[in-house]
């Protein structure tokens, strides 16, 4: 497996690169470590060409990753995608999703085909806050 390990030694060179246009991280063992590092590549505002990234099928990653994901690429401002199909998504990940869609990112795709998890209501709302503003 890629895993975290992998991620995080991809990192630098996705926040230095200037042509970067997608990540396809689809079940490769992806968990909250590697996430957090790409979540620090993206607010980094160096990857100023990555628009897409799917974490699907990432069955290690949770709460704590997509939040940092999230955090990142509200801050980086330029993600126009991201897939987190088939990820057990919790009502903290929806509040980062949430969050990141109602800040200045340009994300017009999100895939959460398959999704799984326990939202729960705050968690509905947070998600449809988000979309309210857009």
């Amino acid at each position: 497996d890629f895993g975290d390990k992998g991620l995080a030694a991809l990192t630098p060179g996705i926040a230095a690169s200037t042509s970067l246009v997608s990540i396809d991280l689809e079940n490769k063992g992806v968990g909250d470590e590697g996430a957090k590092a790409l979540g620090a590549a993206l607010a980094s505002g160096g990857c100023r060409a990555l628009t897409a990234i799917s974490l699907a099928r990432n069955d290690a990653l949770g709460e704590a990753g997509v939040a940092a994901v999230c955090a990142g690429a509200a801050d980086g401002g330029i993600l126009t995608a991201l897939s987190l199909a088939s990820v057990a998504l919790t009502e903290v990940a929806c509040e980062a999703l949430g969050s990141l869609l109602a800040s200045r990112c340009p994300l017009a795709r999100l895939d959460l085909t398959g999704a799984t998890g326990s939202v729960g209501g705050m968690g509905a709302a947070a998600l449809a806050a988000g979309l309210a503003g857009r």
